[in-house]
């Protein structure tokens, strides 16, 4: 099984780009990073890593050698704002939900793309934040994402969608990925990128169009199921 941890950054009113991220691996590569990160978090007194907060700055060069020790693979997905205002059709907004609902489905989609690159065999089980707004509704929407992915033989299927605490530590890297991106810290970014640690799916009027048509085809898939599970309900009933 292959876990993935997602955070956002950018989310806040005001806020030029929105960035949501994820870093995944198999279970046994995160219990080495859990390992190495908490000594490094005691050695530090520091209780856990928020990249908004500047006493976690000095934390910043130990979280990426910890990553790039640890073989995590990043995604990023961004979009700015008034791309997604202008260019996001009814048909997206309507299924996928606002920009932070759409960055979450591209990242997750572009994860299970590089998990079934990567590992195979492997399903991958996703963690989000457990108190963040509208919580429920992102859950029921990759879950639902979850049901449909399936038909995409590029990508690995997805096993769960579940909550994890906010200090979980595995989220702790996907809150710097979406942090580096939000606020330009190009540093730090270009780092992990020139160590293989980030993959980008940043969305832009291209995406949003394609997304629209691709909508539909989901939706089409989704009615004939509707109308297949019917007509097998009334089979059996005769």
């Amino acid at each position: 099984m292959i876990e993935a941890y997602i955070d956002e950054s950018g989310t806040h009113h005001g806020a030029p780009l929105l960035a949501v991220a994820a870093y995944f691996a198999p279970h046994g590569t995160w219990e080495r990073f859990n390992r190495d990160w908490d000594a490094i978090l005691k050695q530090h007194n520091i209780s856990c890593f928020h990249a908004t907060e500047s006493e976690c700055d000095v934390l910043r060069p130990s979280l990426a050698k910890v990553i790039e020790d640890c073989k995590l693979r990043g995604v990023i997905a961004t979009v700015p704002r008034p791309v997604y205002d202008q260019y996001a059709s009814a048909q997206v907004k309507g299924s996928l939900g606002d920009a932070y609902r759409t960055c979450v489905s591209q990242c997750v989609i572009k994860t299970c793309r590089l998990v079934k690159e990567h590992y195979p065999d492997k399903s991958v089980s996703f963690f989000i934040e457990d108190g963040q707004p509208n919580t429920e509704s992102l859950l029921s929407n990759l879950r639902l994402l979850m049901e449909d992915h399936a038909l995409d033989s590029d990508c690995a299927p997805i096993a769960s969608v579940d909550l994890a605490k906010k200090d979980c530590a595995p989220l702790q890297t996907a809150d710097f990925l979406s942090h580096l991106c939000s606020t330009s810290d190009l540093a730090w970014f270009n780092y992990l990128a020139r160590r293989g640690r980030i993959y980008v799916a940043a969305i832009n009027e291209g995406v949003l169009k394609n997304a629209s048509t691709g909508i539909k085809w989901m939706l089409a898939q989704q009615k004939n199921k509707r109308q297949l599970a019917k007509q097998q309900n009334i089979s059996r009933a005769e």
